[in-house]
């Protein structure tokens, strides 16, 4: 990695000095010229390259070329283009599907399109490698500042904290980088789940369960860590001990069934009958809940108060089967405001783009939605601990 970021470097030193010396015209050679000119790899060519447009030495035109900058490229510019266009900016999101994204996504777009500039968007799929490739494409696309939601892992991704260095206007979005200083506009996890706390408790409830079962790496999941930190606050705040065996947190495999979560679920419970309630973490944890109460018999809320995050009804997403009966339900959530995450987030990064200031990092406020998968606690709390029948 050292070896190739040395060279890419060179390479771009090679052609600032004769971009000085007037060796190009306004047309600048296509990626293939110079990966046989300098015989590297296509990868090691578009860094470079978008090192240089970032220094404001070449400016790249989607379907027209790579050009040097001077005075005539920026008439060529002026006839291409509206002038009060702003430009692009790049949004790049581990997924799109569910109320949580969708309602963001639509936020950014309306917010753009007020301020002149246009959205590219990116997928992740929450795998770092991915994120680097898509950060290069929108960059080299000409997107002016990108928003990101990161993936999250044990390192940061070299590729965001190479641009960041470099100056390029970055805002992240819901997870951010500790000891890097790039803006981030996001919710407080931790209070939404105290929040979560305070209402089951003010129903009576004294054992509450904290659930995750739906990421393949909570351990490294921001959302999930300050979750939990908000879990255990609230129980020291309400009196109630931090008991390890309520905390149900499980690594989420690839290609796992979700009838394996159901039932680790039920033998949580069967472990644990006096357990009334249940902070779920995200959508999918709480349809492995509801699941697991179908099975045994169990009543929400009648028997079992269920709060999560991220609600809302989308009756496209529903009809595709992307959400669960929860996110189609009136039912107990946290919402966390992402239209306003989405406004807000879109706003600081055009602020970058048009003034160059940072904006600093954002916290917006969550909100308790009241409805129907929360009721007082059941006047019985033993339940039966006979297996519930589910198949692996």
């Amino acid at each position: 990695m050292a070896r190739e970021g040395r060279l890419y470097q060179k390479i771009a030193d090679v052609i600032r000095q004769e971009i000085a010396a007037g060796d190009y015209d306004i047309q600048f050679p296509s990626e293939k010229e110079l990966c046989e000119r300098f015989q590297v790899g296509v990868g090691t060519i578009k860094t470079a390259l978008a090192l240089l447009t970032r220094e404001g030495q070449i400016i790249r035109i989607p379907g027209k070329g790579t050009f040097v900058q001077n005075a005539n490229l920026r008439a060529m510019l002026a006839e291409s283009r509206d002038t009060e266009d702003g430009g692009l900016i790049g949004v790049i999101l581990p997924k799109i599907q569910g109320p949580l994204f969708t309602h963001l996504l639509t936020a950014i777009i309306f917010t753009a399109e007020r301020h002149n500039f246009r959205v590219i968007l990116g997928i992740s799929d929450g795998e770092s490698t991915k994120e680097s490739r898509v950060i290069q494409d929108l960059v080299e696309r000409g997107a002016r500042g990108l928003l990101i939601w990161p993936v999250d892992g044990e390192q940061y991704n070299e590729t965001l904290l190479r641009y960041h260095f470099d100056g390029f206007p970055l805002v992240l979005v819901d997870r951010w980088l500790p000891g890097i200083d790039i803006p981030c506009v996001r919710t407080s996890h931790e209070m939404g789940a105290a929040q979560a706390m305070d209402e089951l408790v003010r129903l009576g409830h004294q054992h509450i369960a904290f659930l995750s079962v739906g990421s393949e790496n909570p351990a490294h999941t921001q959302s999930i860590q300050e979750r939990l930190k908000g879990y255990q606050r609230a129980c020291i705040e309400h009196g109630m001990p931090i008991d390890p065996k309520l905390i149900w947190i499980r690594p989420r495999r690839v290609a796992e069934d979700m009838a394996v979560h159901v039932n680790w679920i039920a033998e949580q419970w069967q472990a644990n009958p006096h357990v009334t309630a249940a902070l779920a973490v995200e959508t999918y944890d709480l349809e492995c809940i509801r699941q697991y109460a179908m099975a045994s018999g169990r009543r929400i809320p009648d028997d079992l108060s269920v709060i999560g995050f991220d609600g809302g009804e989308l009756v496209a997403d529903r009809m595709a089967g992307i959400v669960s009966y929860f996110g189609s339900q009136d039912w107990t959530w946290i919402d966390q405001n992402a239209a306003q995450i989405g406004e807000t987030a879109t706003s600081a990064l055009i602020e970058t783009i048009q003034h160059g200031k940072n904006s600093e990092a954002v916290i917006i406020p969550t909100h308790l939605r009241r409805g129907h998968s929360t009721g007082p606690r059941p006047a019985s709390e033993q339940w039966a601990s006979e297996s519930v029948g589910l198949n692996p």
